[in-house]
């Protein structure tokens, strides 16, 4: 087969905070992720970082406080970086204590129904989520690839990246066939050293339990195995930061790139592309002008009027 010959036209998934809210109530949207985050340092006592946002901002004000902007001193440069570290820390908190609230329930009959066609038709999926949910799904729902004759799991459908920590070159073989999630901001089982241009130290870790079955993450084991990293949560402006220049992270949104620039249909759950996000609105402007494609957005909350 001719690797440089385009791909075969398929439909494409994209999925945001409002896809997860549909799964449970408990799982915050945008703004309300960030108002949980403020009141997680307040009660810490810690004070909140200067500038606050409002209005759907939540991201633009992450991604200003990961990068060094041209009109602050070195001093306050510095002092953004540590509050950007506060915030991803408790973000982490929120997500992961919230994800646990709503494994401890049964996951919605629709959401298999939903996964079992992207299965079937070996579609991608691309998420802006940071939960692993849809992981989650997978480790219950016993999706089966006959061609190598063994269920998929939650590393098969990440192409079992990024890789697990103390993996060896050799890998577990090929991945079981299945659809492919595309994490483009990071999620919360993946870790890091910060500003790892290299991706050497870009690890998955679990997800653990499932749906039914919700496991507290065992801190000091993940310590032990993954010593210095932190939470991996891509700021969606950042555009010139550590986060795009891993090859990790490339290798997913080169990976979207190319699934959207064949992609016949783009089914959108749940996401509100922002106007800061100028990474994300400059690949969908890229790979869907160039060619003929059906966008059909799915509101998982309309307005009755």
């Amino acid at each position: 087969m001719d690797e440089d010959a385009p791909a075969s036209p398929t439909d494409v998934l994209v999925l945001g905070a409002g896809f997860s809210r549909a799964n449970s109530d408990r799982a915050p949207l945008t703004d309300e992720l960030g108002n949980l985050v403020i009141d997680r340092l307040k009660r810490l006592d810690l004070p909140t970082p200067a500038g606050g946002f409002s209005n759907g901002y939540f991201e633009a004000w992450l991604s200003r406080l990961a990068e060094d902007q041209p009109d602050l001193s070195e001093s306050d440069n510095l002092q953004n970086r540590y509050w950007f570290s506060r915030v991803t820390e408790a973000m982490y908190s929120v997500l992961t204590d919230r994800e646990n609230q709503i494994l401890t329930g049964n996951p919605p009959a629709w959401l298999f129904k939903l996964l079992s066609v992207p299965h079937a038709r070996r579609l991608s999926i691309i998420t802006f989520n940071y939960d692993t949910l849809i992981e989650q799904a997978v480790r219950v729902h016993r999706l089966y690839d006959w061609s190598s004759r063994r269920s998929v799991n939650d590393g098969d459908i990440v192409n079992d990246l990024p890789p697990p920590p103390r993996r060896g070159t050799f890998g577990r073989g090929e991945p079981a066939a299945s659809f492919l999630l595309l994490k483009l901001h990071g999620s919360t089982n993946t870790w890091w050293v910060h500003d790892d241009v290299s991706g050497a130290t870009v690890n998955r870790w679990g997800p653990f339990g499932a749906w039914g079955k919700p496991v507290e993450v065992d801190e000091a084991r993940r310590r032990r195995e993954l010593p210095g990293r932190s939470p991996f949560i891509v700021p969606p402006a950042a555009s010139k930061s550590a986060y795009y220049r891993n090859p990790i992270t490339r290798e997913f949104w080169q990976s979207a790139a190319k699934s959207l620039s064949t992609a016949s249909r783009v089914a959108i759950l749940g996401f509100s592309l922002p106007a800061t996000d100028l990474v994300a609105s400059g690949m969908f402007g890229n790979h869907l002008t160039s060619h003929p494609v059906e966008i059909s957005i799915a509101d998982v909350d309309p307005d009755p009027d």
